[in-house]
């Protein structure tokens, strides 16, 4: 079990704006993550500023995520989970002890919770001096979309730092970006039967 404090300002791009920004990360290889989102019918988790994930790890197993939004930033505990306790939680027929079991078994039944939807990130990665610069092209539910993320020490050098490059590559910058794990769990919500 792992506990980190994410410190990141996002902003959504457009797929010119994507293809532009490709040569800030013209030395970096990139990779390709797997999400999966869960939550009970009522979204109570979202409604919480929480959000509950699984990344595929590959032959690592998988890893059992629960972010909780915070002003300074993102609580984020991590769990690794093996292949059994991953299709229990899938198929809503367990849910792995650990920390957050206890965490959210006073928030609502575990037993309510279920798998939503899927997201898949192709992420390219950039170590500049004392922060991270991400840009993610994003699929889930037919859709496809790119977003440009900045991780730093704190929530606001995050932010000065993404307004630079928005600035750099005329991007509008808005405090109202929704994360895509609540894009991807919106674009099926009417669609899943919890």
């Amino acid at each position: 079990m792992s506990k980190s404090l994410e410190c990141e300002e996002r902003v959504m791009l457009s797929i010119i704006q994507y293809k532009n920004l490709l040569k800030e990360f013209a030395n970096s290889k990139p990779f390709t993550l797997v999400n999966e989102y869960y939550d009970d019918p009522k979204l109570t988790l979202i409604n919480n500023h929480k959000m509950l994930r699984v990344r595929n790890l590959n032959r690592k197993g998988f890893e059992l995520t629960l972010k909780i939004k915070g002003k300074s930033g993102d609580l984020e505990i991590n769990e690794k989970i093996n292949y059994n306790q991953h299709y229990k939680l899938k198929n809503s027929i367990g849910f792995p002890k650990g920390e957050i079991k206890e965490i959210l078994k006073d928030t609502l039944p575990l037993e309510n919770i279920r798998y939503i939807t899927k997201l898949k990130t192709i992420r390219y990665e950039r170590q500049i001096d004392n922060y991270l610069l991400v840009l993610d092209k994003n699929f889930y539910n037919g859709f496809v979309d790119y977003d440009l993320e900045v991780e730093a020490k704190t929530k606001e050098k995050a932010l000065k730092i993404i307004k630079k490059y928005c600035t750099k590559y005329n991007i509008d910058y808005s405090p109202k970006y929704k994360g895509k794990s609540r894009r991807a769990v919106y674009s099926v919500i009417n669609e899943v039967d919890l």
